[in-house]
């Protein structure tokens, strides 16, 4: 999305800046119209709420047809958070971080700060995401009432262990315990979403949550610069990039929403990750409309805020959209991998669509 954010900034700065070398100083605004900001206010607000509630609305039906269809909404879901972490924060970070506005010192003091930036966030989650299952390990060492845990592979080691080294008897009755969750799953049936409803007892079902927090929180310092860009670009600029970013707002939305759906969390909690997204951008332009005669987009200290936030966003959706998402609920998905052939065609086509759907709108974002 944020290639959104270089992107409008090239655009606007050609109402904002001069083209010989005071190009990086602001010399004011030009054709700027006030009732359209305001309206933008109100026209992302409700892109973005159609997008988030969508999924949310769709999985109140309980018919199998609806179910499956959700399951692979959620995969077009994925695709937009792969290719948003890389086209859309990624790249305009490291255009940001290495613009010619910054100081020469900066410049060539090292070339790759949106990438060690996105690495850092990267090893960041990994720590939040280790640390999340094993504590999901301890609090099922604490009770036999955790059934969400027996599958928590980190849980499945630790199990092994006990076996190896328990007693003979010892060994059977430590077994013992296990086989209740086994029985679970032949009671579980392949239609919609259901066989997924007898593993979301399983550990992962924390560790989706967890994901679809920190990717709204790596969406949400980005929406806000963004919102920023728009409520300060002028001109003919403004309606281009009001549109894109509309249909940006909605897919990003709808990505949002098919996560939280899959992750299972409670309706207030769905409802809060729902608003909170779709208030950050509408945020972001009502700020910027307030700081348009001051905000310069091509000071170095908009462009290192607007640079450092990309890029560790970036690292965020992209290990979350592998790591979290991609692998565990499409890959070594069991629902799909018991799907008939055309259901998983479906499935995977839904998933590059909607990373190449992304990708389209990274042209103009």
């Amino acid at each position: 999305m944020h290639g959104m954010m270089a992107h409008a900034s090239k655009i606007a700065s050609r109402h904002l800046l001069d083209d010989d070398e005071g190009g990086c100083d602001f010399q004011g605004l030009v054709d700027y119209k006030m009732g359209l900001h305001i309206g933008a206010v109100f026209i992302l607000l409700g892109v973005s709420l159609l997008g988030a509630f969508a999924p949310m609305a769709l999985h109140l039906v309980r018919h199998p047809v609806v179910r499956t269809g959700l399951k692979i909404g959620t995969y077009f879901a994925f695709g937009t958070v792969l290719t948003t972490g890389f086209i859309h924060m990624l790249q305009p970070a490291n255009e940001a971080l290495t613009s010619p506005c910054l100081p020469a010192s900066w410049n060539n003091s090292y070339e790759a700060y949106a990438y060690l930036f996105a690495v850092i966030a990267i090893l960041f989650m990994h720590a939040i995401d280790y640390g999340t299952r094993q504590w999901q390990c301890r609090m099922g060492d604490m009770g036999e009432d955790s059934p969400q845990l027996v599958e928590n592979p980190c849980c499945d080691i630790d199990r092994v262990l006990d076996l190896e080294q328990a007693p003979a008897g010892g060994a059977a009755a430590a077994a013992a315990p296990a086989a209740e969750p086994a029985k679970a799953h032949k009671h579980s049936s392949v239609s919609g979403d259901e066989e997924d409803d007898a593993h979301s007892h399983a550990g992962p079902q924390l560790g989706r949550a967890v994901a679809v927090y920190l990717m709204e929180a790596g969406i949400v310092f980005h929406s806000v610069v963004i919102g920023i860009t728009l409520g300060v670009t002028t001109g003919s600029a403004f309606t281009t990039l009001l549109i894109v970013l509309s249909f940006h707002q909605f897919f990003e939305g709808f990505a949002i929403g098919f996560t939280a759906v899959d992750a299972r969390l409670s309706p207030l909690r769905l409802a809060l990750v729902g608003i909170v997204y779709a208030l950050t951008t509408p945020i972001g332009v009502a700020i910027g409309i307030g700081i348009r005669s001051t905000y310069n987009g091509n000071s170095s200290e908009a462009l290192l805020v607007q640079g450092t936030f990309d890029a560790i966003s970036g690292g965020i959706l992209i290990y979350v959209a592998l790591v979290q998402l991609i692998t565990p609920q499409l890959t070594t998905n069991r629902w799909l991998q018991r799907q008939v052939w055309w259901v998983k065609l479906i499935s995977f086509a839904a998933f590059y669509g909607g990373a190449a759907t992304m990708a389209v709108i990274g042209k103009w974002a």
